[in-house]
């Protein structure tokens, strides 16, 4: 059996912020493009309205088929707190919270083509709350 290697890079799609409210942030590698999702992380600072937040992973397929949910976060980020998801192929203690609204997710191996989706949701966030998502992926080019 042979293996080859076509190339490829490795990519940060990193920076991405903003001021949320229920954001979805649906990251694709468009015509052409083949990603191996190699690991990420949300960073979720929270203004000091009242109410619960979470952050949930999903990926999905071009059609719009959910294909797989991750475990989201299960103690809710409330007013005031911060919370970091963070996401890579293995994790040990899968799903495992080492603090309130902190979650550690092996999502094992995540592969998108064209218009799929890495979906990343801030469920309940308001206009005050803040987040930053930094994600490295490996691309390369499909022929």
């Amino acid at each position: 059996m042979t293996f080859t290697f076509q190339g490829g890079k490795r990519r940060h799609l990193i920076d991405i912020t903003g001021i949320a409210g229920n954001v979805v942030t649906n990251l694709s590698p468009g015509a052409g493009k083949r990603w191996l999702v190699l690991q990420g992380s949300v960073d979720l600072v929270c203004n000091v309205t009242a109410g619960n937040r979470y952050l949930h992973l999903t990926v999905w397929d071009a059609a719009g088929n959910n294909i797989t949910c991750f475990p989201r976060n299960t103690t809710a980020i409330t007013a005031g707190q911060s919370a970091y998801f963070d996401f890579r192929d293995r994790v040990s203690g899968l799903g495992v919270s080492s603090a309130p609204g902190d979650c550690h997710i092996g999502i094992g191996t995540v592969i998108l083509e064209g218009d799929d989706i890495l979906r990343i949701t801030i469920n309940g966030g308001l206009a005050g709350d803040s987040y930053v998502y930094k994600i490295t992926i490996f691309e390369v080019d499909v022929t």
